[in-house]
């Protein structure tokens, strides 16, 4: 009876450790200002234009420059890594805590639909979030191992601990120092130092020499997402930045792929604008990979952009 006695008080320490645990870690992601959906969770964004997408949007486009060009107030919602189910979720959260924009630019690329070469679903930006049914039954979707294991005391934490545990320490940097700001309060993350330096040959990035699967999931979330913002009444445009020319002759089926991208659209009355004209693909000093680019490109770029939305939004917002 002894020995029973000391396996449930075990079991009932162990429990109420694992739960106080996992609530200090989900309040410590909670503050952390620089992951970005506890950002938008506690501060105004009010944007009229998100940016969206992976690394490619992320890292290049700055909203200051934009809002320079166009009376319209921009934000970037992009994140690192992120596929088509990833962009989805995000969205739909930030939208629990910010005013619907007016309009979504979505960075998508023929990369985009190939589920081996490029981009995840990145689960533990969503580990405090599982108390909301839609974040659930896409988190059980996509990563249906995470989804089982979380259901246990502070394992949807420790699951993918590498990620989490660093963020929610630096949450509780923020909460002791009273920190109020981000070091990204537009959701623009230039690229570091290490990146600023023009990779020596783009066309051995892709092991498979650039020729690109299609992926049914990515596709469903793609349209998810497009069916999602018609409900919303939020405008969508999808954009592809200029990509270095030297490795276009490595992505062997990327004209048949582009095509498909434009067939979506088209049947969905959704704008589709490629900038493959533009004289900065043709400069190697714009680019540190096939698609993400330098500070010195990004200056070109967003300068184009700015302008470029400066004159298109209008019309798109008003269809």
């Amino acid at each position: 009876m002894k020995l029973l006695f000391k396996i449930l008080l075990s079991v009932l320490l162990s429990l109420s450790v694992l739960k106080g645990l996992e609530y200090m870690v989900g309040f410590g992601l909670q503050h952390n200002k620089d992951f970005k959906i506890a950002y938008i969770a506690k501060h105004p964004v009010n944007a009229d234009l998100l940016i969206h997408g992976p690394c490619e949007a992320e890292w290049t486009v700055d909203p200051e420059v934009l809002q320079t060009y166009m009376p319209y107030r921009s934000f970037n919602l992009a994140q690192n890594h992120s596929d088509f189910a990833d962009n989805y979720l995000f969205l739909y959260m930030y939208l629990q805590y910010q005013p619907k924009p007016k309009a979504i630019l979505l960075y998508v690329t023929p990369e985009s639909f190939d589920s081996v070469v490029a981009n995840t679903f990145n689960t533990y930006r969503y580990a405090s979030l599982l108390g909301d049914n839609e974040v659930r039954k896409v988190v059980a979707e996509m990563d249906p191992s995470f989804y089982r294991a979380s259901h246990l005391p502070f394992l949807r934490y420790s699951y993918y601990s590498n990620f989490i545990f660093y963020k929610a320490i630096n949450g509780y940097v923020n909460w002791i120092t009273h920190s109020t700001t981000s070091r990204w309060p537009t959701g623009y993350t230039a690229p570091s130092n290490s990146y600023q330096h023009p990779i020596k040959n783009f066309r051995d990035l892709n092991p498979r020499k650039g020729y690109f699967l299609w992926s049914s999931k990515r596709e469903k979330y793609f349209l998810k997402l497009i069916d999602f913002l018609k409900k919303e009444n939020i405008k969508l445009m999808v954009y592809e930045s200029p990509v270095y020319y030297e490795a276009l002759p490595g992505q062997l089926n990327r004209k048949e792929r582009i095509r498909e991208i434009d067939s979506i659209c088209s049947l969905h009355h959704v704008d589709y604008f490629q900038f493959d004209t533009l004289a900065m693909q043709y400069d190697k000093r714009n680019y540190f990979s096939t698609y993400n680019t330098t500070m010195a490109g990004n200056e070109v770029f967003n300068t184009f952009l700015g302008k470029f939305l400066r004159d298109t939004l209008p019309t798109i917002i008003k269809k």
